[in-house]
C-alpha cells in the first residue's frame, strides 16, 4: 500500500510541493499527509515541516504522531523530531513519554514493547537537553548563552553545562515524580474502607506538601505549551475530597500556584530560582501556619485510628527509576523524596464519569452508595463547613453548601502564608484512576477540532472541552469546570427547571442578565447538539450534562460514542437531546430563540461540513493505527457511519431540510425520555 502512495506521491511532486508551500496548508494537513505518504522524501519534507509549526498545534496532534510512530518504525525522521521536541523542554518531555506509556496496555507485545521503548527514549531525551555535549560545542561555548546570574563567568564551560544537564535532569524526575505519585494514590485509597478514605487521603497530601517544600516550581502539565507555567506552592489538605464512586476513588484536590509569567514550553528553567527566592522569604511564616493547621475533627463513626495505605498489600513491582517508576513508599521524610510509582494493573473498561462536580464520600447518601455511579455536578463549588448554626442535608453525614470559585480563591488566600505573593493563584484537577481513559481524551480533541472549526468561521457556538492528562492506560488527571453544576445537581437542590432556576436568580424573564443567559443557553444547546449527532454521543442523562452559572451547558463523560452504547443496546436512536424543558427555556417552539437555535444548527452544520474531513480524518488515523478503543470496535464501518452524518452529498437547500428535520426528530423524543426516567429509577438522577 505504501509503495502505491510512494509513487503517486512521486507522480504528482510539483503539485505537492506547490501545496506544503502554500499559505492554505495547515497543521492538521501536513499530520493527515504522514500518514498518507511513507516514502523517505516525502517524510523527511513533512517531518522538517513540523518544526517550524506552532507548538500548541503539534501538542493537539500528539496522539496522532505518537500512534504513527508506534505501528510505523520506518518513520525515522517522526522519531528525530518527536525526540528533538522531548530535549526542547521538560513539559514535552512529559507529554511525550505519558503519551507512549498510555498506550502500553496494546493487545500485540510487540507494539507494548515499542511503547516502553519509546518512552525511555523520550524521558532520556528530555533529561540530556537540547544543547550538544561534543568536544565542538564546548569549544565554542559562549558564557553569554546562558540567563544572567546561573553561573559564575570564572567557571568551566564544561561544568556549566553539566549543571544545566543535572539541573534538568532533577526537575523533569521531580515533575514526574510528583504527577504519578497523584495517580498512584488514587489507586492505593481503592483498598480503602470508604469511611476511612478521606483522612488516608489527606495523610497523603500531607506528605505531598513536605515534597512540595523542599522542590519548587512543581507543576501539572495538564495546559497547553504556550499557557503560563503555574509553579504548585501547596495542595489545600482540607479541600480535598474523595469522590463518591463504590469501586473507585476519584479524588478533587485544590492547589495554591504561583504564575511565574513564562510559558509551559519554555527552554532555560530559571523560574525555579524564581520561586525558590519567592518561597524564601515566607518559609519561616509558613513553617509556623502549617505545623499549627487543627487536626479535622471527625465524627464519631470515623473516631478511629486512620486506616493508613497499605503499600505492600498491593503488590507494587519495584523498577528502576530510569525507565520512569521506583517501588512505592508511603513514608516521605524532611528531605522531600518522593518516588514514583509501581508500572499500575489494566483498568477496568467499565465508564466513569470525569466527576467534575461530584459529592464527596462521606456525603453521599445510601442510594447513590450503592449504585456506585458518579454525579456530574461541579464539585469545585462544593466546600464543608462546621455544623453548628447550619441546617444538616437529609442522609448527608457533612453539610454541604454552594461557594464560588472566586469567593473560595478569598477565603483560601485570606488564611494561606503565601496569599500575599505576586501571582498567587488557586486551582483545581480531578485526579482517578482504573479506567481507561484514552477514548475520552479522543472526544475531547473531536469536540477541540470542532471548536476550532466554529472559532475560525467567527461563530457564535459555544463548546467548552476540558484538559485530560492521560498518565497510563488506566489513570490521568482532568481539568475542572468551575462555577457549574449538573442539571441533575441543580433539580435535586432548587426542585426548580432551568427556566425557573435562571429566572429566579436573575430577577424575572424580563431582566437583561437573564436574557444573556438564556443567548448563552441557545448558542452552548446549538454547538453540542451538531457534536452530539455527528459524533453519535450516548449516555446523555442529566449527569452528564452540565449548566455554568452563565447559562452555557457542558457535556461531560464521552464513554459512548461513534460505535459503542451503554449496554450495547443503541437506545439513545434521537439524533440528539432536545426536551421540552431545554424548549421552554428557549421560550417555546414559536420564539425567536427557538428561531435563533434552528439557524445555528444549520449554520453550524453547514460550516462544519466544509471542513469534515478534520473530524473523520482523526477517527481514520486512530483506526489505521489499530488503536483498541470501545468506540472505534466497528473497524472501517465507523468511519463510513461517520462520513453519512455529515451529509456531504446534500446542497445548502437540502441541508436546510435536514437539519430541520434532526430538530424536529429530537424535539420531545420519546427515547431520550425513556432514558432519563431509566437513569432516574436505577440510579437516582433527577430529570423532571
Amino acid at each position: 500500500m505504501s509503495d502505491t502512495k510512494d509513487e503517486a506521491s512521486g507522480l504528482n511532486i510539483g503539485s505537492l510541493l506547490r501545496l506544503f508551500k502554500s499559505e492554505d496548508f495547515s497543521t492538521w494537513m501536513l499530520i493527515s499527509y504522514l500518514y498518507k505518504f511513507r516514502g523517505q522524501g516525502a517524510q523527511d519534507y513533512l517531518c522538517n515541516m513540523l518544526y517550524l509549526e506552532n507548538d500548541d498545534d503539534v501538542e493537539f496532534y500528539l496522539p496522532q504522531l505518537c500512534n504513527l510512530l508506534i505501528f510505523h518504525e520506518e518513520c525515522t525522521n517522526l522519531h528525530k523530531y518527536l525526540m528533538d521536541k522531548s530535549s526542547s523542554c521538560v513539559h514535552f518531555g512529559l507529554k511525550i513519554s505519558w503519551m507512549f506509556a498510555a498506550m502500553t496496555n496494546t493487545s500485540s507485545k510487540s507494539s507494548k514493547r515499542r511503547c516502553n521503548e519509546l518512552r525511555e527514549t523520550a524521558e532520556l531525551a528530555s533529561l540530556n537537553c537540547r544543547r550538544d555535549f561534543s568536544p565542538e560545542s564546548i569549544e565554542n561555548l559562549d558564557i553569554n548563552d546562558f540567563p544572567e546570574g546561573d553561573f559564575d563567568s570564572g567557571e568551566d564551560p564544561l561544568i556549566i553545562m553539566a549543571e544545566m544537564k543535572k539541573k534538568r535532569c532533577d526537575y523533569f524526575i521531580h515533575v514526574r515524580n510528583f504527577v504519578e505519585r497523584l495517580a498512584t494514590i488514587g489507586d492505593e485509597l481503592r483498598y480503602v474502607k470508604v469511611k476511612k478514605r478521606k483522612k488516608a487521603l489527606k495523610e497523603e497530601i500531607k506528605k505531598l506538601n513536605d515534597y512540595l517544600k523542599s522542590n519548587p516550581a512543581m507543576y501539572i502539565p495538564l495546559s497547553d505549551a504556550s499557557d503560563q507555567h503555574q509553579s504548585i506552592l501547596r495542595i489545600a489538605v482540607d479541600e480535598s475530597i474523595v469522590l463518591n464512586s463504590r469501586d473507585r476513588a476519584p479524588f478533587l484536590i485544590f492547589m495554591e500556584v504561583l504564575d511565574t509569567g513564562v510559558e509551559n514550553s519554555v527552554e532555560d528553567m530559571h523560574y525555579i530560582e524564581q520561586c525558590r527566592d519567592l518561597l524564601s522569604e515566607v518559609t519561616a511564616d509558613t513553617d509556623q501556619t502549617l505545623s499549627s493547621e487543627p487536626e479535622e475533627t471527625e465524627e464519631s463513626e470515623d473516631s478511629e485510628e486512620s486506616e493508613a495505605i497499605d503499600h505492600d498489600s498491593q503488590n507494587n513491582t519495584a523498577l528502576d527509576e530510569e525507565s520512569g517508576t521506583s517501588e512505592i513508599s508511603g513514608e516521605s521524610d524532611n528531605s522531600g523524596n518522593l518516588e514514583s510509582p509501581s508500572q499500575q494493573s489494566e483498568g477496568s473498561q467499565d465508564v466513569v464519569s470525569p466527576a467534575h462536580a461530584i459529592e464527596s464520600e462521606e456525603g453521599q447518601d445510601s442510594e447513590a452508595e450503592s449504585s456506585g455511579e458518579v454525579d456530574g455536578a461541579s464539585v469545585d463549588d462544593w466546600v464543608e463547613l462546621p455544623h453548628q448554626n447550619l441546617q444538616r442535608q437529609r442522609s448527608k453525614s457533612v453539610i454541604m453548601v454552594r461557594e464560588t470559585l472566586n469567593i473560595k480563591k478569598e477565603r483560601i488566600r485570606a488564611t494561606s502564608p503565601y496569599g500575599k505573593l505576586p501571582g498567587w493563584n488557586l486551582t483545581s484537577v480531578i485526579v482517578k484512576f482504573g479506567d481507561d481513559c484514552r477514548q475520552e481524551r479522543l472526544a475531547l480533541q473531536l469536540i477541540s477540532q470542532f471548536k476550532r472549526i466554529w472559532d475560525e468561521a467567527d461563530l457564535p457556538l459555544y463548546l467548552r472541552p476540558y484538559h485530560m492528562l492521560v498518565l497510563a492506560p488506566d489513570a490521568c488527571i482532568i481539568e475542572t469546570i468551575t462555577d457549574a453544576m449538573s442539571i441533575h445537581q441543580l433539580k435535586k437542590d432548587h426542585q426548580k427547571s432551568l427556566l425557573e432556576y435562571f429566572s429566579e436568580k436573575h430577577g424575572g424573564e424580563d431582566a437583561y442578565e437573564f436574557e444573556i443567559a438564556r443567548r448563552n443557553f441557545v448558542e452552548s444547546l446549538a454547538a453540542y447538539s451538531i457534536v452530539t449527532y455527528i459524533l453519535q454521543l450516548k449516555d446523555r442523562h442529566n449527569g452528564n450534562i452540565m449548566v455554568d452559572f452563565n447559562g452555557h451547558i457542558i457535556h461531560i463523560d464521552f464513554g459512548f460514542m461513534l460505535w459503542n452504547s451503554p449496554g450495547s443496546l443503541n437506545w439513545e436512536k434521537s439524533p440528539f437531546k432536545l426536551t421540552q424543558e431545554y424548549v421552554d427555556f428557549m421560550g417555546g417552539v414559536d420564539s425567536g430563540m427557538y428561531a435563533y437555535f434552528s439557524a445555528l444548527c444549520l449554520m453550524g452544520f453547514l460550516e462544519v461540513r466544509k471542513h469534515s474531513e478534520r473530524i473523520i480524518g482523526l477517527v481514520n488515523l486512530m483506526l489505521e493505527t489499530n488503536t483498541k478503543l470501545p468506540c472505534l470496535l466497528g473497524g472501517k464501518q465507523v468511519v463510513k457511519n461517520l462520513k453519512q452524518r455529515f451529509a456531504i452529498g446534500l446542497n445548502d437547500l437540502e441541508m436546510h431540510d435536514h437539519v430541520d428535520g434532526l430538530i424536529k426528530k429530537s424535539l420531545n423524543n420519546w427515547r431520550t425520555s425513556s432514558y432519563d426516567e431509566f437513569q432516574h429509577m436505577t440510579n437516582g438522577i433527577e430529570y423532571q
